[in-house]
């Protein structure tokens, strides 16, 4: 379930548990997207439709990691298809910033590490 609440959204699985939380902000052509939760196979597409609708606005996306326990490799998937959408762009960018030690350690065990800037 899909719920909007001030600048959040907020996924939940049917018995109303805490999947992930997506808070935005919005300045200019910057999207600071703070994350909260996993990234899992069951919300991998609700976080792929909420990086591509911003990504039609916005030119530059923040991904600020610090609360996110785990991803997938779909969320990985969909990281890679957004950086891909914003490196055609002259002024694209994605940061992602703030990996835990969990998700850290997925980025570097795959290689993903060195396909994305990334700030500690």
């Amino acid at each position: 379930m899909r719920t909007v609440k001030d600048n959040s959204l907020i996924i939940t699985d049917g018995n109303g548990r805490h999947l992930l939380s997506i808070r935005e902000e919005l300045e200019a052509q910057t999207a600071l997207l703070e994350l909260d939760g996993a990234i899992t196979i069951d919300i991998a597409h609700d976080f792929e439709d909420e990086l591509i609708s911003l990504v039609t606005v916005c030119d530059s996306v923040i991904l600020d990691f610090a609360r996110v326990t785990g991803i997938c490799s779909q969320g990985l998937r969909v990281l890679l298809n957004i950086q891909k959408i914003l490196d055609k762009r002259v002024n694209g960018s994605l940061l992602l910033r703030n990996l835990g030690q969990e998700v850290d350690a997925i980025f570097k065990e795959l290689g993903f590490d060195g396909l994305f800037e990334i700030q500690t």
